[in-house]
């Protein structure tokens, strides 16, 4: 931040902290998309990396509802945010469907979940770019990526890729594959984030 950091700010990242760290020891029994008719295959942009939704996902842990999108707060709208509640407190799902995706990772005991950073495109700050979820078995990953004629286009961005194949995820430098060489950045909690925001350039 160019500024001290206000209590909305702090409120807002610790929430993201706290929320996706209660996920570990815990199950996903429900991820919900919201889709046109017409997307039977659960993706709204084709392409070979993963499911491209042009909105956020909708999960049921434990019988309770979370909001999974690019739902940021005050005026940043570039990067994920994690929050308790229907999809439809933090986005206008207009002529959707709401789809149960069937993903392998669904009832699994989550045993790991990890949030990674990205340097904003305005401004000296981070905000979450991806969100990533473990089980003995399975991988799943929520990333702030656009992908358009099969390709992705840019980062950051409003739509989300949602990735279940740690292979994809390498190659394109995403999460813990982008710690080196994609501008990804992985802080254990705000302070950390504070210490590297003294080094933006």
């Amino acid at each position: 931040m160019t500024t001290m950091w206000n209590q909305e700010e702090i409120n807002e990242y610790q929430n993201i902290f706290d929320l996706t760290n209660s996920f570990i020891g815990k199950q996903i029994n429900h991820l919900i998309f919201f889709l046109d008719d017409e997307d039977i295959d659960y993706n709204e942009q084709d392409n070979i990396y993963g499911k491209s939704l042009l909105n956020g996902v909708e999960i049921v842990l434990n019988n309770e509802k979370y909001y999974l999108g690019n739902y940021f707060f005050a005026t940043h709208y570039n990067g994920l945010n994690l929050k308790k509640g229907n999809i439809t407190e933090f986005e206008f799902i207009e002529n959707k469907t709401s789809k149960n995706y069937p993903s392998k990772f669904l009832n699994e005991t989550i045993i790991d979940a990890k949030i990674y950073w990205h340097k904003a495109f305005a401004g000296k700050y981070f905000v979450p770019i991806e969100i990533t979820f473990e089980t003995i078995k399975h991988f799943i990953q929520f990333s702030a990526i656009e992908v358009n004629f099969g390709e992705v286009n840019t980062e950051l961005t409003d739509e989300l890729l949602v990735i279940e194949n740690k292979l994809i995820a390498e190659k394109l430098n995403l999460g813990e594959f982008g710690i080196e060489n994609n501008g990804r950045k992985f802080f254990r909690n705000i302070d950390e984030i504070k210490e590297a925001e003294k080094n933006i350039a």
